[in-house]
């Protein structure tokens, strides 16, 4: 369970996972990956840190794009529900969130014109299930121009 998403329903016959340990492993891992953002915040005016987008929701889509040799793997085990697949992109989310607020970088969260009404990345701004696609990219980049042509608004 993700303790500010409550709502979130359990998988049937999932094995719960403690939040805390979740969120130990994405900060170890993170922290060491967001070095060259503390870093290059030392020498810019302003930077921010993207999230990537949260997952789509479709299990097909994902076998899909996977590489041959896991299809097999993927076919006898299967992919996890889509509902773990987000609450574990909420909880990275989180911990990202956290990190980037102890070092004062603000966070862009996916546009969210690009997001289902469950807040998962509609197909039609995936590239291959993980990544965004170019349509993603132009929404994003309008994200930008709003929160740049907000700032200069407020300059002025």
């Amino acid at each position: 369970m993700i303790p500010e998403r409550t709502d979130l329903p359990i998988v049937s016959g999932a094995e719960i996972i403690p939040y805390d340990l979740v969120r130990q492993f994405f900060r170890r891992e993170e922290v060491n990956i967001l070095k060259p953002l503390f870093l290059a915040k030392e020498l810019a005016v302003s930077l921010s840190y993207m999230l990537p987008p949260p997952p789509v929701s479709d299990a097909e889509m994902i076998f899909g794009h996977l590489p041959d040799d896991w299809v097999e793997d993927a076919r006898r085990l299967g992919v996890p529900d889509p509902i773990f697949r987000y609450k574990t992109w909420l909880a990275y989310a989180s911990v990202v969130g956290d990190i980037c607020a102890e070092r004062d970088i603000p966070v862009l969260s996916p546009p969210s014109l690009t997001l289902d009404r469950d807040g998962f990345l509609k197909q039609e701004f995936s590239e291959d299930t993980l990544h965004g696609n170019g349509t993603y990219g132009e929404a994003v980049l309008e994200q930008i121009a709003s929160f740049i042509n907000a700032d200069a608004v407020e300059a002025a």
